[in-house]
């Protein structure tokens, strides 16, 4: 996991604020964002995108992939809209389409891609061999 703070933004030097985190896993050469967040407050600043750019710079030589959920399965316009602006953020950021939807644990996703595309052979052979070794493990 990356934590990403910010020194100018708490006014204190000896204090920085945090303003976001990441978990990723790579195998191969793909880097799978599994998680991504920016303290809301701090949205809308930039953050994320630095945070993407210092993902990309640490893993120059892997196809980066991140999951959102399928914006046509919103219960309500308010989750529609917000998955929306999730998809909107990736593909300002250099993320492209996939051909890879799959469904997990009840939830229908989409596969997102920079740095090239990756098939859905690829992305299930990555989760197989990530999680080869967990008793009872299900992968995409």
């Amino acid at each position: 996991m990356l934590q990403f703070f910010d020194k100018e933004e708490g006014g204190d030097a000896a204090l920085p604020t945090l303003c976001g985190f990441s978990n990723s896993i790579t195998h191969g050469s793909i880097t799978n964002i599994v998680y991504f967040a920016v303290v809301p407050e701090l949205r809308s600043r930039g953050y994320g995108s630095q945070i993407l750019q210092v993902i990309h710079e640490q893993h120059p030589d892997t196809r980066i992939v991140v999951d959102i959920e399928v914006e046509e399965d919103s219960k309500d316009a308010e989750e529609l809209e917000r998955r929306n602006r999730r998809r909107d953020f990736y593909l300002r950021n250099g993320f492209g389409s996939s051909p890879v939807d799959y469904v997990w644990q009840g939830e229908h996703y989409r596969l997102l891609t920079a740095g090239g595309t990756v098939t859905d052979k690829e992305f299930r052979d990555f989760w197989k061999e990530i999680l080869k070794d967990i008793p009872g493990a299900k992968y995409p």
